[in-house]
């Protein structure tokens, strides 16, 4: 058997990376103290691929190779939002999909306030999707994560808890997005 694939210079080996973690996890032990947070969540985005075509094989020495018809493209790919806390609940999806905006300004700025930034005949199809699967989809440009995104998923997920006196701590992964003035 012959493996290839990418790797990147920057892998832990499994011992280091389980360094890091037990540091992490004192330090954020601490920070939980120190803010009298009960209750911790994890959000991070990830992206959902849609016939995509591997990069790496796994295959016995000497055999043939067999090309495959894709569509032309690499991958199809979508991008998820996930949150969970540390009591086991896990939160709706938020789901970003690449669309294109309207041309008209009046238009534009409708679709970004009233229907996710999907153009009129695309949100007739989305917003029941929505509804039926308890999920919230929205789009934009570059089918990514951006400031205006973390500016809605915060209320989204966070506007309607019961105790909004309790703090909470919310882990965000690393990402320049998250980290901006108006968030």
């Amino acid at each position: 058997m012959a493996m290839r694939a990418w790797t990147r210079q920057d892998q832990m080996r499994p011992e280091d990376a389980d360094t890091a973690l037990k540091a992490f996890n004192v330090k954020a032990k601490q920070r939980m103290v120190k803010l009298g947070v009960d209750v911790v969540y994890n959000a991070g985005q990830t992206p959902v691929f849609f016939e995509h075509q591997p990069k790496s094989t796994i295959i016995a020495k000497g055999s043939h190779i067999v090309w495959v018809r894709s569509t032309g493209k690499d991958k199809e790919t979508v991008t998820c939002m996930l949150c969970g806390e540390s009591l086991g609940r896990k939160y709706p999806l938020y789901i970003i999909v690449k669309t294109k905006p309207s041309k008209a300004p009046v238009t534009r700025s409708e679709n970004d306030r009233k229907m996710h930034q999907y153009l009129r005949l695309l949100w007739k199809t989305v917003k029941p999707l929505q509804a039926q699967h308890n999920i919230f989809i929205c789009g934009n440009p570059d089918g990514w994560w951006n400031e205006g995104l973390t500016v809605n998923f915060l209320p989204f997920h966070f506007g309607g808890r019961a105790n909004m006196e309790v703090p909470v701590l919310l882990l965000l992964h690393e990402f320049s997005g998250y980290w901006t003035d108006a968030v």
